[in-house]
């Protein structure tokens, strides 16, 4: 887990092998906006991100960063 309390969540998606993030946003030391939701899904390699209104939902997407983050997408399309 990262040390950064901000991150909810950290995790190794099996589509891409990238560390996916799960931030919230309203922490004082979010560096994400909540444009879109509090709840902001990051590849942590590439920087692609989501906001969601709720954890689960931000969740959920950790799973397949390639929905969310052009370079993921790209490489999945490649295979």
């Amino acid at each position: 887990m990262s040390a950064h309390p901000e991150v909810r969540q950290s995790t190794r998606a099996r589509s891409t092998g990238t560390v996916v993030l799960v931030i919230d946003s309203h922490h004082p030391d979010a560096w994400f906006a909540d444009d879109g939701g509090r709840w902001v899904t990051v590849c942590d390699e590439h920087g692609g991100n989501v906001n969601h209104d709720t954890l689960a939902l931000a969740r959920s997407w950790a799973s397949s960063p390639e929905w969310f983050c052009d370079e993921c997408s790209d490489a999945e399309a490649a295979r």
